[in-house]
Formats: C-alpha cells, structure tokens, sequence
C-alpha cells in the first residue's frame, strides 16, 4: 500500500473544448485543453508528489485508490473563539472530476493506465482552521482472486 500527499489545492480536470480546424481542405472538429489551465500545474506538482514517494515501474494490474481532497476553510466560517473543525464539502467541484485530473496525472508514473483503477473511493472536506488544502491518496493493488471466490464454492 503507498500513501502520499499531494501539496496542492485540489483542482478538477475541466471540459475540454472544442474548435474547427482545416486539415487537407476540410474542415475537422478537435478537442483540446488550454495549456494556461491551472489543472496542468496541479498534474505536474501531483506527478512530482508521486515520484517522491514511489519510485517503482509503473503498476501493471487492477488498483484501487482512495482520495481524500482537503480545500481551504472559506473566510466566511473562519473564527477567533469558536473551535473551527474540519466539515464535508459538499459544493463545486464535483468529486468525480477531481478524481480524474488526479488519475490523468498519474498515468505513466504509478500505473501504466488510470483504465487500471477498479476501484475508488473520494471525499471532500474543509479543512479545520489550520490544515493547508491537499490531496491525500492511498493506493493498494488488488491482488488476483482464485475462480472458487466468484462461483462462492
């Protein structure tokens, strides 16, 4: 099991968009993601935190990775007297594409293909009054299951 933090406010992987372009006379539709997106830089500090803390060939069999993304405690309910624990963050962004801007960063360095990933599990909080925001994973390989397990004999 690998364990590792991510120093980073967690970014989700936005909707590419699209555009027309002309190729041999005619006209073609592509996606593509603007490089000045703040997502690339979150991808290249979580890489970083990655290589740091596994420096192994990438896993080659099924994976399952638990997310725990922290965001920052909004002003709003930022006290002097009264405690400031830790609460669900239950707004934008959406889990799920804070899950994929992680998993497309991490392809080719911890596993070979995120399509890997069979299993997951995510949450979102704000931190208490003093967590700075980040990404925290746990990442297990799922070992291979004898054919008595799925037949229940």
């Amino acid at each position: 099991m690998l364990v590792f933090t991510i120093d980073s406010p967690p970014i989700a992987q936005p909707r590419q968009r699209q555009r027309v372009i002309k190729v041999n006379g005619k006209h073609t539709a592509t996606n593509y993601l603007p490089a000045s997106h703040p997502v690339n830089g979150f991808k290249a500090i979580a890489r970083a935190a990655c290589r740091q803390a596994y420096d192994g060939a990438p896993l080659t069999g099924p994976v399952s990775v638990g997310f725990e993304f922290v965001f920052a405690r909004p002003k709003a309910i930022t006290y002097k007297t009264k405690p400031m624990l830790s609460r669900p963050h239950y707004g934008k962004p959406d889990c799920d594409n804070l899950m994929k801007s992680v998993l497309d960063a991490l392809n080719g360095v911890l596993w070979a293909d995120d399509a890997q990933v069979c299993e997951w599990f995510g949450f979102k909080r704000i931190g208490d009054g003093y967590e700075k925001p980040r990404v925290i994973l746990t990442v297990r390989e799922i070992p291979p299951r004898t054919a008595s397990a799925h037949e229940g004999g």
